[in-house]
């Protein structure tokens, strides 16, 4: 995944040093999901008559909660939930309308996310306090998605992206390491469930 994240960059690199032509930009600012928040930023770079270089920050999301306890024989519980991830891809474009543009392309993504839970019990070791799960998950999606130009400088993304996914699950039990658990996991869905829909700024 590593390697492919490079090559990537590598051909990008490669793309942009050869014309000198300016070139069309537009970032991207995406809302995913709103419970837990998370968002989605990327970049975008004309590299081509009709192909664009693409890199961003996605799956970025955080959420923090303290429960109390409503009797005595209970103790406070502090969680927190964590998450980002890196997406590079090609994007190829046909113009439909003056208004609408339908693009297409690959990608390669890494996600990292990680949710802790803290039994705040003073009989038991600091130490073993904190239970641990984290997940490392690595995608090839292929973006399917239409543009629709408000105007000159604002549009509209709407997207889906298909893919395959391979994921690798570790859960570590604090007071329980007997429990600790690794688990590998490959499948194929959407990085959205419900698709995304981003805000464009061109220059």
């Amino acid at each position: 995944m590593i390697r492919l994240l490079l090559l990537f960059c590598f051909l990008a690199n490669i793309s942009l040093g050869q014309d000198t032509i300016k070139k069309t930009k537009e970032y991207y600012l995406a809302v995913a999901n709103f419970s837990p928040l998370n968002i989605q930023i990327k970049y975008k770079k004309q590299i081509g008559k009709n192909s664009f270089f693409k890199i961003g920050l996605i799956n970025m999301s955080g959420s923090f909660g303290n429960q109390q306890p409503n009797n005595s024989t209970s103790f406070p519980t502090k969680t927190s939930n964590l998450s980002g991830g890196l997406q590079i891809g090609i994007e190829f474009r046909k113009q439909l309308t003056d208004k609408f543009t339908f693009f297409h392309g690959p990608n390669i993504n890494y996600v990292y996310y990680i949710s802790t839970t803290h039994l705040l019990n003073p009989a038991i070791p600091q130490r073993q306090q904190t239970n641990t799960s984290e997940e490392h998950t690595g995608s090839i999606p292929y973006t399917l998605g239409l543009l629709f130009n408000m105007s000159k400088h604002i549009l509209i993304a709407a997207e889906i992206n298909p893919s395959i996914n391979i994921s690798q699950s570790n859960s570590k039990y604090g007071n329980n390491a007997s429990l600790n658990s690794t688990f590998t996991t490959v499948n194929f869905g959407f990085d959205n469930r419900y698709g995304l829909l981003s805000i464009v700024y061109r220059l």
